[in-house]
């Protein structure tokens, strides 16, 4: 008998924290529950609100478009499958660093 699936229930918070006068922090929670993107902002520098937010857009670009892979995946969690996560994951970093 294979194991029980874990299940994942998330939700999204943030705060501004006890410095900040704004919160920078951006983030997204996949509707399918799949997965979620949080981005930190860097307090103290200049818009770091809008890097964290370009961040998090352009890695949810990312791993929408690999949505086939990643729902492959969750029905197969097969070593092939996560290479090819890693690496879906691996490129949207890379593209949101060049982005920000």
């Amino acid at each position: 008998m294979p194991p029980p699936l874990t299940k994942l229930a998330a939700s999204m918070k943030t705060d501004i924290g006890m410095v900040r006068e704004h919160n920078e922090d951006s983030c997204y929670l996949d509707p399918k529950g799949t997965y979620f993107i949080v981005a930190d902002g860097m307090g103290g520098h200049a818009a770091g609100e809008v890097a964290s937010s370009m961040a998090v857009q352009e890695i949810t670009r990312s791993t929408e478009a690999a949505r086939p892979h990643i729902d492959a995946f969750a029905a197969n969690p097969a070593d092939e499958g996560r290479q090819q996560l890693v690496q879906v994951l691996e490129d949207a970093v890379r593209r949101a660093h060049q982005a920000v």
